[in-house]
């Protein structure tokens, strides 16, 4: 009587490795997609902090902070200040006038990866009506003030805080 042959052919070996790659493929995708709404929240939380700490700072002050530093862009007059890891100028500038109403100024969860294109940008009128508010999701949801103003799926969203 033939020995019997104890163990798995190697189809058998190949279905399981299959199967156990394609459940890992699917864990790590539902891993990757918690991450990025997890970042989306985070900016949208730090968006929100900012709002309120600029209204504070404008019913106290009468103005929008960081207007010392003015642009001129055709018949317009603004400050911008770019809220970024690598800036530190207009971070202690809107960091120095909010800091009674924000411990500390809120950096995009991936500022240090591209500080270019993952940052807040705050743009003010001084005086007159109209702050905006600039940020972008990796996966946005609901709707854009205005257009997209980069292709694929970045959206950098411009809010108005006062009419």
């Amino acid at each position: 009587m033939p020995k019997k042959q104890s163990g798995f052919t190697m189809v058998e070996l190949l279905v399981v490795i299959t199967i156990i790659g394609f459940l890992s493929t699917l864990v790590l995708n539902s891993l990757g997609q918690a991450r990025l709404k997890a970042r989306d929240s985070r900016r949208l939380a730090d968006i929100n902090s900012l709002y309120t700490a600029i209204y504070l700072y404008y019913e106290n002050n009468y103005r929008y902070p960081c207007v010392q530093d003015y642009y001129t862009e055709g018949t317009f007059d603004y400050a911008e200040a770019n809220i970024r890891s690598d800036e530190a100028e207009w971070h202690s500038c809107l960091g120095q006038e909010l800091e009674p109403y924000l411990k500390e100024m809120p950096l995009d969860p991936k500022s240090n990866t591209d500080p270019f294109v993952y940052a807040y940008r705050y743009r003010s009128f001084g005086e007159a009506p109209g702050l905006y508010v600039e940020y972008m999701l990796e996966k946005p949801t609901g709707s854009l003030l205005n257009s997209p103003t980069r292709g694929g799926y970045h959206y950098f969203y411009y809010e108005q805080l006062h009419d």
